[in-house]
């Protein structure tokens, strides 16, 4: 056993620093005439140690246990490719420097429990074979676990990202728990695999996150149990590619979002560019996920989906569609969602116009068109006070007739009328279409019920 618990290393640990250590522990493969690696033959502790200068493990073999317990890493360090064989612990270790870890491969179970990376740390390629524990870790800086394969248990819960994640083309054969973990800016999960349970449960969400090309899922992952991102945004998560039918989600949650440097795949690997997803494409998304939402009677997300869709397809029309048609339709009754709106601005157009015939009521009744008995109400002998009642009375009925109207009696327009009085034809004329116009829309809500 070699036992250097509590040491302070103030020089860099590499081959030359072993070789004056006993032989029945340590021994050494030649990877080329200039370069040598480490192989521990016995348990060795390195508990609570502090490495003040760089840490080189590269290609190192661990043979038997080894323990890094609340030890700190001041400089670079380097295990990469080295082979654990045996029990591994980096349970509260601290790492204020760069940390590589790429190739590295775990035959047995390693814990990273409470471990605190201060910069970038790499796993990529890394293989687990055994469980691995990253519980209550923290990453300060980028997480990089590109093409890290998971063959049991990988628990990250509560685990905090403080950077960007990057679990690209990563496979976990077996569970990976994300519940309670914390996402920063980016999660990066594009073209990754899933043989087992994906959890989120109580995660909270980064501001984006990539699942593109995320076919190979055994069973569905849930993020309507996750939490927003930090900053009280929406995610946005990238789908395309994506086996949508094995992704939950909460569309108050979520947004749709199609980066720029989205790849076709052909055969296992992404390789063609889109700088620009096509329309067509992006449809295709979309409509994949509102029948995932529907078929799981998410309908309030598939409100809030649908009425994204459709303003992408007025955007994509462009012109009158997006600047007219989709203000209408968002304003008037939001695209179908809030039809009691309807109601509303038939009610307001309605005092807007009787306003406006206030001061128009008189000629228009006169001069245009005369609602007969409307004009034998007399009030000439009632106080003032009354007389202004029976007057906007009278113009608010009148404007109720012809704003609510089905049909005007041509007989009783004034003869000449659009030659004598154009603009005040006019003006009823729009009286009375946004009166017919509210009214078919109020008859199509209630056969609709």
């Amino acid at each position: 056993m070699l036992d250097f618990s509590g040491k302070t290393f103030r020089e860099s640990l590499d081959s030359n620093f072993w070789m004056r250590y006993p032989q029945q522990c340590i021994a050494f493969k030649w990877r080329s005439p200039s370069r040598s690696s480490v192989a521990f033959l016995c348990p060795i502790y390195f508990e609570k140690a502090h490495f003040e200068s760089p840490v080189d493990f590269f290609l190192a073999d661990f043979y038997s246990d080894a323990s890094f317990v609340t030890a700190t890493f001041d400089s670079w360090t380097n295990f990469f490719s080295a082979l654990f064989h045996s029990k591994t612990s980096f349970t509260g270790t601290t790492f204020y420097s760069f940390v590589d870890f790429s190739s590295a491969n775990f035959d047995s179970s390693v814990d990273f429990f409470g471990a605190a990376f201060h910069f970038d740390s790499h796993f990529s390629n890394a293989t687990f074979s055994s469980g691995v524990s990253f519980w209550r870790a923290a990453f300060h800086s980028k997480a990089d676990f590109w093409k890290a394969t998971f063959d049991s248990l990988a628990y990250f819960k509560e685990t905090t990202f403080n950077s960007t994640a990057n679990f690209s083309m990563a496979t976990f054969e077996s569970t990976a728990d994300f519940s309670g973990a914390s996402f920063g800016p980016s999660a990066n999960f594009k073209a990754a695999k899933f043989q087992g349970n994906i959890w989120f449960f109580n995660a909270t969400l980064p501001d984006s996150l990539d699942f593109r090309h995320v076919t190979d899922v055994a069973k569905e992952i849930d993020f309507t149990l996750s939490y927003p991102p930090r900053g009280g945004d929406k995610c946005k998560i990238a789908l395309f590619g994506a086996d949508i039918s094995k992704i939950k989600l909460s569309m108050e949650l979520f947004e749709l979002w199609f980066p720029a440097d989205t790849t076709i795949r052909t055969g296992d690997h992404p390789d063609t560019i889109i700088s620009n997803i096509s329309y067509d494409k992006r449809v295709s998304v979309y409509e994949q996920v509102l029948k995932k939402l529907k078929d799981e009677g998410l309908m309030q997300s598939y409100e809030i989906l649908d009425i994204e869709y459709r303003q992408l397809k007025y955007r994509h029309k462009g012109g009158i569609n997006w600047y007219v048609l989709n203000t209408f339709q968002y304003w008037w009754w939001n695209y179908g969602y809030n039809k009691e709106r309807v109601f509303l601005w038939s009610i307001i157009f309605w005092l807007i116009f009787s306003f406006v015939n206030s001061r128009l009521y008189c000629e228009l009744n006169e001069n245009v068109y005369s609602i007969t008995f409307l004009d034998k109400i007399q009030n000439n002998e009632l106080s003032k006070v009354k007389r202004v009642i029976y007057y906007l009375l009278q113009v608010v009925t009148y404007t109720a007739i012809v704003f609510f109207g089905l049909k005007m009696d041509v007989a009783k327009f004034k003869k000449g009328v659009i030659r004598q009085h154009p603009w005040l034809f006019a003006y009823l004329m729009i009286v009375y279409i946004v009166g017919i116009v509210c009214l078919g829309f109020i008859v199509n809500i209630i056969f609709t019920l």
